[in-house]
């Protein structure tokens, strides 16, 4: 089982190595494939430079 731990924004996120993508695609060669290949907790304002620039926005409306 994971470990919760509190971070500096007060989020509980799953310790990092626990952290697997459960979530399959099918490649052309009909392997299942993990659909996110990597992952990264970063701090908010990191975070939001690397999605797209519409959810960004939406998150900064919403967000502290």
């Amino acid at each position: 089982m994971a470990i919760a731990r509190a971070t500096t924004c007060g989020v509980l996120v799953t310790e990092p190595a626990a952290l697997r993508c459960t979530a399959m695609v099918r490649w052309q060669d009909s392997r299942l494939i993990p659909e996110l290949a990597r992952f990264a907790l970063l701090p908010r304002h990191a975070a939001l430079d690397k999605l797209g620039k519409n959810l960004a926005r939406i998150l900064r409306e919403i967000g502290p």
